[in-house]
């Protein structure tokens, strides 16, 4: 999508969410802009997840209008502002998105209106698979494998090898977000400095979880 347009798209979205103080700051944090997006707007949006009392699928349902724009910034800068709020922002939100089917239905995406484009559009499929993991990893388990609130001592060796397997299998994901010569944007840094900071987190876990077993 040229960026003309793209900003044009933008303006008219904001307009129409005049009256939505949610949509418009959604809108505002994943603009067709080449820069991170906005901490005022993402921080607004984790805390809503704290102060937030009733039901919290609207959140969700703002992000999912985002990512069903053929426009790769505004798609990656959405999963970027997943990834923020599922690590800073309330359990509640991670809840929610367990009781849907496909969070992220990006499998297909594809932006074809530049060779830079299409390679972010691979890696916003790549990406988008990896916080798909880690929503059925809670699913599954009820605990994220890449926060330091993890923790694998205690558990017997049935739990363990039990919960290996989807450590694993989340690891892999991630580490499946690697593609080459996507990293020219600084949007692209920063879900990548996202992911390593997961990466660092998922590894000493699941290693502390091998050890363990070991230690039986």
């Amino acid at each position: 999508m040229s960026t003309p347009w793209g900003k044009a798209l933008d303006q008219a979205n904001i307009v129409r969410a005049s009256f939505n103080d949610l949509d418009r700051t959604v809108i505002k944090a994943t603009r067709h802009k080449l820069r991170i997006p906005k901490e005022k707007h993402v921080r607004k949006l984790i805390i809503y997840t704290h102060e937030r009392l009733g039901p919290i699928g609207d959140l969700y349902q703002s992000l999912l209008k985002r990512m069903e724009q053929p426009d790769w910034i505004i798609v990656l800068k959405t999963l970027i502002v997943f990834h923020r709020v599922l690590s800073g922002g309330n359990i509640r939100f991670l809840e929610d998105l367990t009781h849907r089917g496909n969070v992220f239905p990006l499998a297909r995406f594809t932006d074809m209106t530049s060779t830079q484009a299409h390679q972010q559009s691979v890696f916003i499929r790549r990406y988008s698979s990896y916080l798909e993991e880690k929503v059925f990893a809670f699913r599954e388990m009820r605990q994220e494998f890449d926060k330091d609130t993890f923790s694998s001592k205690g558990l017997s060796i049935e739990q363990l090898l039990n919960r290996i397997p989807k450590m694993q299998r989340q690891f892999d994901a991630l580490l499946a977000t690697h593609v080459e010569e996507v990293c020219d944007n600084i949007i692209t840094i920063n879900a990548f400095e996202l992911l390593l900071k997961d990466s660092f987190k998922m590894y000493c876990n699941l290693n502390d979880a091998v050890l363990n077993i070991l230690g039986m």
